[in-house]
């Protein structure tokens, strides 16, 4: 190698300045003479330490984009920048490759949703959750969760099965028609079999409702009821956890839930409760439990004799949409009673005990908030068999149809 690069010759001004030029054709030689190589360019990095491969022919961006196995505009100005990568041409930002979104593609990002429809039931925001990995104490496996834009309020309705979706909707409809005046404009549905069904459809269409329908694959459209799912289930799992209740009283959990979620502010409402934007009054928070507590609903009127207690050891299970009073499990025997007057212990919860098995023997309320005005107890959503009702206590003293709402104490 030494001998191929002496010469018998004198230096040339070039070789006496050291301005060598390099070849990279993959001989790894050096010459003095610049017009001995083909397509040789100048190198002009600051350091000699950065230099690479940058001399020889030039290459178009295509083939560069290639080499570099395809990488992103902003990588590829980045090297040409930075290591003056030989190119033939200019760089074309805008540049198409059919080659990178078979390897690349992605899902296009979603904008936020600033505006809210301008009064309630203007548009509302349905979807079905489940199936229930566990069915409920009354063989519930799903829930049907309606969320109103404008007020953010949100009803649940536990199902036994999808094809009972239709039935509970034409009874919420006449039930929130009827109550605040104002008529459903507008749904926004996924297309889950449910609602894109023949039935369904045609009943929207014959009451003038138009829907909105999530593309396949794209539940981010129906995002605000999406959203509102995974809050019940936080917010039904918390409630579960804290009072150690087996998972089969998740209707329960999910309920109280969506009580305690209508109550709480939303940023969304610039920090108002969904329970006050839609029934202009501030909801009454000393008529909230602990889920899961002790508690004693008063027995003395329904006692057989003078020495009976006049408590019952029961557990809290949340509120009651018919009635002004709380829903307490007696865990021996399995019934609900519903009473005004009970005592709670929020510091005990007797769940906790592994002995306790629970036995409940009273249907539950199949709709949960917002009062009897919007109860759906007329319309047999269940498939489970006929339970006996629950004991209601001091029903002399409560009136369902009463004003305000049972479940919205004031």
């Amino acid at each position: 190698m030494a001998e191929n690069l002496t010469t018998s010759s004198p230096p040339t001004a070039d070789v006496a300045n050291l301005n060598w030029c390099f070849d990279s054709s993959a001989t790894h030689h050096m010459t003095a003479n610049a017009t001995s190589l083909p397509n040789a360019h100048p190198y002009t990095a600051p350091h000699i330490a950065c230099q690479i491969a940058c001399y020889g022919k030039r290459t178009t961006q295509d083939v560069w984009h290639a080499q570099l196995g395809h990488a992103s505009h902003s990588v590829f100005t980045t090297l040409l920048n930075k290591y003056h990568l030989p190119l033939d041409g200019t760089i074309v930002s805008n540049k198409n490759c059919h080659v990178c979104p078979l390897g690349k593609s992605c899902r296009l990002p979603f904008e936020y949703r600033q505006s809210h429809a301008q009064f309630p039931l203007a548009l509302l925001h349905l979807d079905l959750w489940g199936p229930a990995p566990i069915s409920s104490n009354f063989g519930y496996r799903y829930y049907l969760s309606i969320v109103d834009d404008n007020t953010r309020f949100t009803w649940l309705y536990p199902l036994a099965k999808k094809s009972k979706v239709l039935a509970t909707f034409i009874h919420f409809k006449k039930m929130v028609e009827n109550r605040f005046s104002s008529r459903i404009k507008q749904l926004q549905i996924d297309g889950g079999g449910e609602f894109t069904s023949k039935l369904f459809l045609t009943f929207l269409s014959d009451h003038g409702i138009s829907h909105q329908i999530s593309c396949p694959y794209t539940p981010q459209q129906n995002g605000v009821v999406e959203r509102k799912h995974r809050h019940i289930v936080a917010t039904g799992l918390c409630l579960l956890a804290q009072s150690c209740l087996p998972h089969s009283f998740w209707v329960e959990a999910f309920s109280t839930a969506v009580f305690l979620i209508n109550r709480l502010p939303t940023p969304q409402l610039d920090h108002m409760s969904p329970y006050e934007k839609l029934l202009q009054r501030t909801p009454d928070y000393t008529f909230l439990k602990s889920f899961g507590c002790a508690c004693f609903p008063h027995m003395v009127p329904y006692n057989m004799h003078k020495l009976s207690f006049k408590y019952v050891p029961c557990v809290f299970i949340g509120y009651d949409d018919h009635y002004k009073g709380y829903r307490c499990l007696d865990p021996i025997s399995g019934r609900i009673y519903i009473s005004r007057n009970v005592i709670f212990d929020e510091t005990s919860f007797p769940y906790q005990q592994p002995q306790i098995t629970p036995t409940a023997q009273s249907t539950p309320a199949s709709q949960f908030d917002i009062g009897p005005s919007l109860d759906s107890s007329q319309i047999n959503i269940s498939t489970s068999p006929a339970q006996p009702a629950p004991i209601v206590l001091d029903s002399s003293s409560v009136n369902p149809f009463a004003s305000p709402p049972p479940s919205d104490p004031t």
